[in-house]
């Protein structure tokens, strides 16, 4: 990503912990998905009800239970995997690890998750269409995020988002998890929409729950090559022999 070499000391800083933070959010999502849709652990939990009729009422949820369910299991495995993943972040060899393996599992952790239950995620429609070209589609993606990890990738940082915006746009479409926003909007009572605020406020929600494999994989894709980029400016800059 271009502009981000030159930035100060903090925002590498930060930049680190938001990679590490939206890889552990990225890993709990799937293990969620996996576990409430594979197994019994996560059938019931305590105040359920309540926050299914609050989420109902407040947000105005199509399907509160499924959406609230995963989204609360989520961030409560998330919490374990910043811990383990923090403490690991402390050891320089293993750091560089993490670094790596964030960017490929924002990459592909969600195309590997639809190929492999395909369906539960994929349209058979869209399945039969497009299969000569979706696993060659997920290894290109790969391949162009180790020649970016490399420093070989010559593309600019504005060229970068529009080309992870199109590859979880496409995997989005196929696995219908996009849904377009004013469907959103326009599926909310007229008392929920009395304000652009509030209602903006209820759209970013829902995006997140309803869109969460794509939003939270392009998010942690530009959080990981962003950390990616200042991680090389750092090492460039440890190499150059004093003035």
């Amino acid at each position: 990503m271009g502009g981000v070499g030159g930035s100060a000391p903090w925002v590498g800083k930060v930049v680190r912990r938001a990679n590490l933070f939206l890889f552990s959010l990225n890993l709990a999502w799937m293990t969620t998905w996996y576990l409430l849709q594979r197994t019994s652990l996560c059938n019931g939990w305590p105040l359920q009800g309540d926050v299914v009729r609050i989420s109902h009422s407040y947000f105005w949820m199509p399907e509160p239970g499924v959406v609230v369910r995963q989204a609360a299991y989520s961030f409560v495995l998330c919490v374990p995997f910043v811990f383990v993943l923090f403490v690991l972040a402390r050891f320089p060899r293993v750091s560089a690890f993490l670094r790596a393996a964030a960017g490929a599992f924002a990459l592909t952790g969600f195309p590997i998750l639809a190929l492999w239950f395909c369906s539960e995620f994929l349209n058979l429609a869209h399945w039969l269409d497009h299969i000569v070209w979706l696993i060659p589609e997920t290894v290109a993606v790969l391949a162009c995020g180790t020649l970016f990890y490399l420093r070989k990738w010559p593309l600019p940082g504005v060229v970068n988002i529009a080309l992870l915006l199109a590859h979880f746009s496409l995997w989005a479409w196929l696995t219908g998890q996009y849904t377009p926003p004013f469907a959103f909007i326009n599926a909310f009572p007229p008392e929920l929409r009395r304000s652009v605020l509030e209602v903006g406020f209820r759209l970013c929600i829902m995006t997140m729950y309803h869109d969460g494999f794509p939003v939270i994989g392009f998010l942690s894709a530009l959080i990981a090559a962003m950390d990616l980029k200042l991680a090389g400016s750092r090492a460039t800059k440890a190499t150059m022999p004093a003035a």
